[in-house]
């Protein structure tokens, strides 16, 4: 059931990292195939990301986050939470990056674009060293190079970051589907993968 706590929870992504499958269905792959294909799907993204370095710090957090709910009936662990307590330096870095970037833009147009623009209404009036303009201007130029240094950081931690979620969850998804029950059909596994994974 779809519900407006499907992005905390992890929606489908979390039910299916946290079933425990008992047995396999008539349809599943063998057993002994489970850990030569997902060697294999580690292999081919190794170049790209640790695959299995992110599945094993995500799967320490999510047993973790399980525990600390076992004692609720009924209430599942929220994937949201597993997933930030598994990569917080990448988050930390790419809010670092952020912040960085948001303190300088409004920096940069509270101060540098207003005097700029009243140097260049007013020229007469008394400024407060010589050649101000020019050191406005140099002012200004290093703010936005600072500026764009954070935002460029901002964009590869968060790319970094949201590989190694995505790795993590269509690795558990991954092992999950070779071995459990069907999950009504094998299109609706890739959409799970594709698209809900790609959600989180």
């Amino acid at each position: 059931m779809v519900t407006c706590f499907a992005p905390i929870t992890g929606g489908r992504v979390g039910e299916i990292v946290s079933q425990q499958s008992k047995h396999r269905s008539k349809d599943s792959l063998p057993l002994a195939k489970e850990e030569d294909k997902f060697e294999s799907f580690c292999e081919t993204y190794k170049s790209y990301i640790d695959v299995t370095a992110a599945y094993q710090v995500f799967l320490g957090k999510w047993e973790h986050q399980k525990q600390l709910q076992g004692d609720k009936v009924g209430e599942k662990p929220i994937l949201l939470k597993a997933l930030y307590k598994s990569f917080p330096q990448d988050l930390f870095k790419a809010f670092m990056g952020k912040l960085l970037w948001s303190v300088l833009v409004i920096f940069s147009i509270w101060f540098f674009v207003f005097e700029i623009l009243g140097y260049i209404k007013d020229k007469e009036a008394p400024v407060p060293i010589e050649g101000y303009q020019f050191y406005l201007c140099a002012g200004f130029f290093v703010n936005m190079f600072i500026l764009s240094f954070g935002i460029q950081q901002m964009g590869i931690y968060s790319s970094i970051l949201g590989c190694k979620v995505k790795a993590a969850l269509t690795t558990a998804i991954y092992k999950k589907m070779i071995i459990r029950d069907g999950y009504k059909s094998k299109a609706d596994v890739v959409a799970l993968v594709a698209k809900d994974v790609e959600k989180m």
